[in-house]
């Protein structure tokens, strides 16, 4: 958000209209022309840019851990209920990341968004894996409980998505350009190629 000033500066012809939403907007249908998606990147149709990976963090609810018990490593949440992202592989990336072969079985509900894949674990339906910052003031506040290791896992990402047939629309190109040099300031920018 501070940086859409610049945005504006370089491109005073072009207005943005930003939605947050819970819901996945229909690139499609036209409802919008870019989203920024968390997931791992392939969307059938659409060109994705990677944009950050912010570390992912498993969390629980203090009722969960009443009932479980505390994770004393990261084997231990092989057999825990867990909520998933859209594309079930985070988990896997997470207990990779902990040296852990076997990560179980991915039955369990799964968000095609970060904040009702939260809504389902502060529901105490399971242990969710999370960017930290979305989580952060629910560990600060008790009402979430960090149960494992933060981990930085590259592909489990920020993306911005565009449909592959207006990636070339002026309007859409100038978004795109000035984003991905936005986010090159912090870290070398990395495209990943979709079916």
């Amino acid at each position: 958000m501070p940086r859409l000033g610049d945005f504006h500066a370089r491109h005073p012809d072009l207005d943005l209209r930003i939605i947050a939403t819970t819901t996945l907007a229909n690139l499609t249908s036209g409802e919008a022309d870019v989203a920024i998606r968390h997931g791992l990147g392939s969307y059938r149709g659409m060109a994705s840019d990677h944009l950050m990976a912010p570390p992912v963090i498993p969390v629980a609810t203090p009722g969960l851990l009443e009932r479980l018990g505390r994770p004393v490593c990261a084997e231990a949440l092989v057999d825990w209920p867990k909520i998933h992202d859209a594309d079930r592989g985070g988990w896997a990336m997470w207990f990779a990341s902990q040296d852990v072969d076997d990560p179980g079985s991915v039955r369990g509900p799964s968000f095609d968004d970060p904040a009702l894949l939260r809504s389902a674990v502060l529901a105490g339906q399971g242990a969710g894996l999370l960017p930290a910052p979305l989580v952060e003031s629910y560990i600060d506040d008790g009402r979430l409980v960090a149960v494992g290791a933060q981990a930085l896992i590259a592909e489990f990402a920020y993306y911005l998505v565009v449909p592959r047939a207006n990636v070339s629309r002026t309007n859409i190109s100038a978004f795109r350009s000035w984003i991905l040099q936005a986010v090159s300031n912090k870290r070398p920018r990395k495209k990943r190629p979709n079916s």
